[in-house]
């Protein structure tokens, strides 16, 4: 059996920087789905891409590291991406659905703008190829996906 899995930015980070808080759950995680004979599908919005861009601009600035190095880490993530992740685009229908998510009454505390995008754009998967489980280390966005009834993962937990 396929699982779609869904990775939002944490989760991504988690699997591109080994280094992260929760990346050796990640990839346990992902090993357990293999070594249980199933495989999986990582999945994601076009948003992650940006998203991701900005992370690693965030953590080389942090760390002192120079320009050049910033571009050598893109490409590999870029090169990481195209292998790995199935991307979806943000569609009127996504940006829809990230709306009615907002103000969706069984959504109790906060769910932030980019995070509805990235639920509203797993809810699509889990109805177009069933059980989609998202994976996060954002309790807000993980409190929402439980409340609509997305299966999670929380590698951080």
């Amino acid at each position: 059996m396929i699982r779609p899995l869904y990775l939002d930015t944490s989760a991504a980070a988690k699997l591109f920087f080994s280094q992260e808080k929760g990346a050796a759950e990640m990839a346990k995680y992902l090993s357990d789905i293999k070594n249980s004979g199933d495989s999986f599908a990582l999945n994601s919005s076009d948003l992650l891409k940006v998203e991701m861009d900005s992370v690693i601009r965030r953590k080389l600035k942090e760390s002192g590291q120079s320009p050049a190095d910033f571009y050598e880490e893109i490409r590999a993530w870029q090169d990481f991406e195209r292998r790995l992740i199935r991307f979806y685009p943000v569609s009127e229908a996504i940006t829809d659905r990230a709306r009615a998510l907002l103000k969706d009454q069984r959504i109790t505390g906060t769910l932030r703008t980019l995070d509805s995008i990235h639920l509203s754009t797993c809810d699509d998967l889990r109805s177009r190829f069933g059980q989609t489980i998202l994976i996060a280390a954002d309790a807000g966005l993980l409190r929402a996906a439980g409340q609509i009834g997305i299966e999670t993962f929380d590698p951080e937990a």
